[in-house]
């Protein structure tokens, strides 16, 4: 009975499938729970996000209502199931009278008609339960103790009762126990009453975002959870009196408000972000909207009795395939800015090579075959946000304690996604010193919230955003192709290079990418290599200052990006800007679309091909020796060189290769093939980091931090308790305070990277 009901809640299925997927498996959304309350503003975002979650739970469970209804409009918004309807005229009734009542429709339902009435409230609880346990699942993930999926289980586990519920003798059972204990119309309104009290006494015990904190999150969301499915199921006199008087106005009203903010979306995506909204709730608002209209359309196929959602879906689809292939759709299309600097002019890797080494001859002659001069060779690996502020963390940290990292000893940048990101915004600065002979240093003034300028950057949301435009007008476009506006990578790209300006006023992202590391004569800096991956190739796309049209020890084999850029006609006169070729190497499907050039090809997040870059390091520092070795020029100091490879790893403790487990987790059959493919993808960076050696691996831990006053004001703490909090680093694009200042710390306080860190600046200054 319960499968042959399922088809008509094929939309509340979907969009849960879809929740599960965004909390529990998409790592750039999974671990927003991380930060709820690590929010300056966490009493606000745990409210909004609470509440929008309890407004989707509450469509999710009412919209079989919602389109069955055939009453006025201000009564189908009250979505009242067949037994309310009932008794709504009867609750002037005496409570005796109303007790009968209400025992003859319990033995007058059918088994059918009592799973079909309830069937939908169950399914709005497990929307709250999804929730709930994607922090759980998220807590085991941290402590690495979710190798058998624990929170997964659990998660079944708790469906156990729900499904239960469905059967209509258990429920007569539970509810003949509640009527011969007395007080059925009040147990119902108390019992609510404890479980809202309970979910804010949580909320007051919050530390700032400790492991404790996400235990507490997911009591809070299984109480919202209880507290849903008790108010949705209970026929107490005092709840339905209060859903009478107040609903169909709040549900009017919160379904206008939800509604229109999504339209507002629809035209300015940055809305979320400029007014600091939680990137949970807007995922929330954007879903719950989308949700709405497919409601509104089972609504009209109702009417009409034609299958108005199935042809909707079906039209949609065919347009957006047939938009999607058209050669002159180009929403995704890479940002492009006029070109002042040709490709062509590009040295080879051979004559960049000889310079970088002819330029540094005097200091190379200076050192012996003991003590020789070192040339760096840096990789840092993706992972989003946490990722990017580590590189520049520590790049920053090499380059305020000695200058000479960067303007001598430094050969070559190159990584990943979130790595790559940070070494390109480190380098920006870096290298407009270089140039320019400036003195911009990369600490803040004393005083300031956070040590270093590299935090004030990524103390912005970058998530919201491009969440907002996933879920809104990119999806639109996408399908009818008939507008013309930044796409979400266009518009991270912006944000990029407000946040970046903000804080190097003088450094602007949005310039050419060669502008960063001009062909010139104002000396040879090191080498940016910025990753991508051809979609069509499937192999690396590599965009540089130095020319690879000519093979030299295998590094032809990758793509040269601004040859193939430049060799189509559109692109005579145009250049990438430098946020474009940061984007490109950290889009990350599918919160960042594909980028589309004309005429080469499409790209995406250079991690799916090595997520460290060390494909590239490799073939950089064989291409360095063989010059050094064969070049006669170059006899008298080939011996007085000596390689160094940083690796500034992300830190990844949640995951665990099976020779590191005490048991093999096997997969079933279904999803073994794409959990391979997943796991070959992303564990080549350990394979690079294994070639590289420990000895300059650099990773970032989690560590505690004591929260100073002013922190503990501005996250609202209302605990004594707590001073010390150790908390989690979330994978996405969107960094709290305490985890920004937690990475600092990070920094000073983790003796083994402090170590490597020193030791390779000794290394420098011998």
């Amino acid at each position: 009975m319960i499968i042959s009901q399922l088809p008509s809640h094929g939309v509340s299925i979907f969009f849960l499938v879809l929740l599960y997927i965004l909390l529990w498996q998409f790592p750039q959304t999974k671990d927003l729970l991380m930060i709820l309350n690590q929010s300056e503003n966490h009493w606000v975002a745990t409210t909004f996000f609470f509440s929008s979650l309890v407004v989707f739970a509450f469509l999710v469970g009412n919209a079989h209502d919602f389109s069955d209804s055939t009453e006025g409009f201000k009564e189908s918004l009250m979505a009242l199931d067949s037994k309310e309807k009932v008794l709504r005229p009867l609750l002037s009734m005496d409570n005796k009278t109303l007790m009968s009542h209400k025992k003859d429709l319990r033995e007058s339902e059918t088994p059918e008609n009592f799973i079909k009435r309830m069937l939908p409230k169950v399914l709005g609880t497990i929307l709250i339960l999804i929730t709930a346990f994607a922090s759980l699942n998220s807590f085991f993930e941290i402590q690495a103790t979710n190798i058998d999926n624990t929170a997964g289980k659990l998660f079944l586990v708790a469906m156990i009762p729900l499904i239960l519920s469905l059967n209509q003798d258990i429920s007569n059972a539970l509810n003949a126990i509640m009527v011969k204990a007395g007080g059925h119309d009040w147990y119902p309104f108390l019992l609510a009453v404890i479980l809202v009290l309970g979910i804010t006494l949580l909320g007051f015990f919050n530390e700032g975002g400790n492991d404790d904190d996400l235990i507490r999150l997911f009591f809070s969301l299984l109480f919202l959870a209880f507290l849903f499915f008790l108010v949705t199921t209970s026929y107490s006199k005092i709840i339905l009196r209060i859903k009478y008087r107040f609903g169909g106005h709040l549900v009017l009203s919160i379904m206008v408000a939800t509604f229109l903010f999504y339209c507002a979306l629809l035209v300015e995506p940055r809305i979320p972000t400029n007014i600091e909204l939680n990137p949970l709730t807007t995922i929330n608002v954007c879903l719950l909207s989308i949700f709405t209209l497919l409601t509104m359309l089972r609504a009209l196929g109702k009417k009409t009795g034609l299958p108005v959602v199935s042809m909707t879906l079906l039209a949609l689809v065919t347009v957006g395939i047939m938009t999607a292939s058209k050669s002159n759709f180009d929403h995704y299309d890479v940002s492009t800015t006029a070109k002042t600097i040709e490709y062509t002019k590009r040295p080879s890797l051979e004559t960049y090579i000889k310079q970088w080494i002819q330029e540094r001859r005097p200091s190379i002659e200076a050192h012996s075959h003991e003590k020789p001069f070192i040339v760096v060779f840096v990789s840092s690996e993706g992972g989003g946000s946490r990722a990017g502020l580590w590189a520049f963390l520590v790049n920053s940290y090499l380059y305020e304690e000695n200058k000479a990292y960067f303007d001598r000893n430094l050969f070559s940048m190159t990584g990943a996604s979130g790595g790559m990101v940070g070494n390109a915004m480190f380098y920006a600065v870096a290298s407009h010193n270089y140039h320019k002979n400036d003195t911009i240093n990369l600490k803040n003034p004393k005083g300031d919230v956070f040590t270093y300028k590299a935090s004030s950057i990524y103390f912005n949301d970058y998530l919201s955003t491009s969440v907002a435009a996933l879920l809104g007008r990119d999806f639109f476009q996408s399908i009818l192709g008939i507008w013309d506006f930044c796409d979400r990578s266009s518009l991270l790209e912006l944000e990029w290079e407000k946040g970046y300006s903000a804080v190097f006023k003088d450094i602007d992202l949005g310039e050419e990418f060669l502008s960063k590391q001009p062909p010139s004569t104002l000396g040879t800096p090191p080498l940016l290599i910025i990753n991508t991956v051809n979609v069509q190739k499937g192999n690396y796309s590599l965009i540089s200052p130095v020319d690879f049209s000519k093979d030299y020890r295998n590094l032809n084999v990758f793509n040269d990006f601004l040859n193939d850029f430049n060799r189509d006609s559109l692109h005579k006169s145009k250049s990438i800007k430098y946020s474009t070729a940061m984007s490109l190497s950290a889009r990350f499907p599918f919160l960042s679309p594909v980028g589309r050039v004309k005429g080469v090809g499409q790209f995406m997040d250079a991690g799916y091909y090595d997520n460290i870059g060390g494909t590239v390091t490799r073939r950089l520092y064989n291409a360095f020796e063989a010059i050094v070795k064969n070049d006669p020029d170059f006899k008298d100091i080939r011996d007085k060189m000596c390689p160094l490879f940083l690796t500034i790893g992300n830190m990844d403790s949640n995951k665990k290769k099976p020779s590191d487990q005490d048991s093999v987790p096997y997969r079933a059959q279904i999803v073994a093939p794409a959990v391979g493919v997943l796991n070959a993808t992303f564990w080549q960076a350990e394979e690079m980091k294994k070639t590289f050696g420990d000895e300059y691996l650099v990773e970032s831990k989690k560590v505690t931090i004591i929260l100073d006053k002013e922190t503990r004001e501005a996250l609202q703490l209302t605990s004594t308790v707590g001073k010390e909090v150790t908390p989690e680093l979330p994978l996405g694009r969107h960094l709290s305070r305490t985890v920004i200042q937690a990475m600092e710390e990070n920094l000073a306080d983790n003796k083994e990277a402090m170590a490597k860190l020193k030791r390779l600046l000794q290394e420098i200054e011998d």
